[in-house]
């Protein structure tokens, strides 16, 4: 009996061992399949997010390559006007731009989360809103055209036939706004395709256009070429207005989606007020902070506004590439939200998407830039200027990366007044703080370059430090993001 307890003894430890070298196995197997779905997830994630943006990408492309015709097809006229043209679409023309993003923004923020219920109701107040705020929005630019372009332009530029091409540009503003509520709706359910074949072909039509109204029919008034530009935008955005309104309707029948009478519903309103108005507010702001700094730049001539002009114009593909991305990321994680599903993977899948855009962009700049620039302008002293600011394109294309994605997980989150805070702090104080320090010292116009490609080094850590932050929070609790997002901010 006692030999059999001597027997049996001594193997009880050697259970215990076997038992916790069992439990460690099985825990670095659950490590590895925990660790192996986090990975299939996030490939996953990247793939939904590419189909997605590809189209808008490629449209983008397509778009941006035919905008940029509206120099060549003026590039023999004389400086003034091209000088004209790069100074409204640098910054009237962009921050209208900007402006029906923050507006796209702010539309997909709460229609891509709603229920499928209140859809209906959500997208005709959005249309009621886009169109008033469009009226507002020309009428104030329309009323202050005076001072502000003989501010912007440094008093380069004045009188009636500057103030007339800037009043048609700006006037078909309304049409954008409408525009990019029907194609955003469209995003939300899944049909990237459609705004991407409306935008490929309105571009095909505005380049068969601008040819024929410059030399055609403003050919004999040569003070007047430079309209024919701004009449094509009207019809193009016209027909890219009507086209959506065809494409929408199948697909909210398909999405059994019940549109109520039109009308305005005021509690609606003021909730796209809220999230919409602290972002137009800062592009608002950012834009008259960039009238500033036009004006100190042409304090160095007219050649320098049309260098900077058109190396803005050609850093504009990386912004609405940008834009683009951000926005099929803020579909994504309203989806998500919605759902209750977790959403880091869909955050590290954007971050990675973003970072190679930047790349391809740069690569893409630094490759071609000489070529497009001989292709845009004719005159040296503009190619030299422009060539000079998009020596810094993958600082500025990352900076503004950054901060579309800390923008986009506020409005998620319904405090974007956040994001506005830190984008005026910016744009407000740094920004035209150090362009001022460098025209009052005298630096030459390579080194006011440099200055501000130092200032988008010490955005981009900022905002990367918030937008981590951000990524915790939203990803560790997706049905209930705002009680932490004042501890991400700070």
């Amino acid at each position: 009996m006692s030999d059999d307890r001597a027997t049996v003894a001594p193997a009880a430890p050697a259970t215990s061992a076997a038992s916790a070298a069992s439990a460690t196995t099985a825990a670095l197997a659950s490590t590895r399949a925990s660790r192996a779905d986090r990975m299939r997830q996030f490939v996953a994630e990247v793939r939904a997010t590419w189909l997605m943006l590809y189209p808008m990408v490629l449209s983008s492309i397509f778009g941006y390559c035919m905008t940029l015709f509206d120099y060549r097809w003026i590039r023999d006229l004389p400086a003034e006007d091209m000088a004209l043209l790069a100074l409204v679409n640098g910054s009237v023309a962009t921050f209208l731009f900007l402006l029906g993003k923050s507006f796209e923004e702010s539309f997909v923020a709460v229609f891509a989360k709603a229920p499928r219920e209140d859809q209906g109701r959500l997208f005709v107040q959005s249309l009621v809103f886009a169109g008033a705020i469009g009226v507002l929005v020309v009428l104030v630019l329309i009323g202050t055209r005076a001072p502000l372009m003989t501010f912007i332009s440094g008093g380069q530029f004045h009188g009636e036939r500057m103030f007339g091409y800037y009043a048609l540009v700006i006037g078909s503003f309304p049409l954008t706004l409408l525009s990019t509520a029907l194609s955003a709706a469209m995003r939300t359910y899944g049909d990237t395709k459609s705004p991407a074949r409306i935008s490929i072909a309105c571009g095909v039509v505005n380049n068969i256009l601008d040819p024929l109204l410059v030399f055609g029919l403003f050919g004999q008034h040569p003070s007047l070429q430079l309209f024919g530009l701004a009449l094509t935008s009207w019809i193009t955005k016209s027909l890219y207005l009507g086209w959506c309104v065809r494409c929408i309707r199948p697909r909210l029948r398909r999405e059994q989606v019940v549109l109520p009478r039109p009308g305005v519903e005021w509690p609606t309103q003021r909730r796209l007020l809220r999230i919409f108005l602290p972002s137009a507010a800062l592009e608002a702001l950012t834009f008259l902070a960039n009238t500033a700094v036009y004006s100190l730049i042409a304090r160095y001539g007219v050649r320098a506004i049309g260098g900077y002009g058109i190396g803005f114009e050609l850093m504009t593909i990386g912004f609405i590439l940008i834009k683009g991305l951000s926005m099929v990321f803020m579909i994504r994680i309203g989806h998500l939200v919605r759902s209750r599903a977790p959403s880091r993977a869909a955050l590290q899948s954007v971050m990675l998407l973003g970072v190679l855009f930047t790349a391809a962009i740069s690569i893409a700049f630094f490759l071609l830039r000489s070529l497009a620039l001989r292709f845009l302008a004719s005159d040296a002293g503009v190619i030299a200027v422009a060539s000079a600011l998009l020596d810094y394109v993958p600082l500025f294309v990352f900076s503004y990366l950054l901060t579309n994605l800390v923008t986009g997980c506020f409005q998620i989150l319904e405090r974007p007044a956040r994001a506005m805070a830190l984008g005026l702090f910016f744009s407000w104080v740094v920004t035209p703080g150090a362009i001022y320090l460098g025209v009052t010292h005298h630096l030459a116009l390579t080194q006011l370059f440099a200055l501000l490609a130092g200032v988008s080094v010490v955005r981009q850590a900022v905002y990367l430090t918030i937008f981590l932050r951000l990524m915790r929070r939203l990803g560790a609790a997706p049905a209930a993001p705002l009680a932490g997002a004042h501890a991400a901010a700070g």
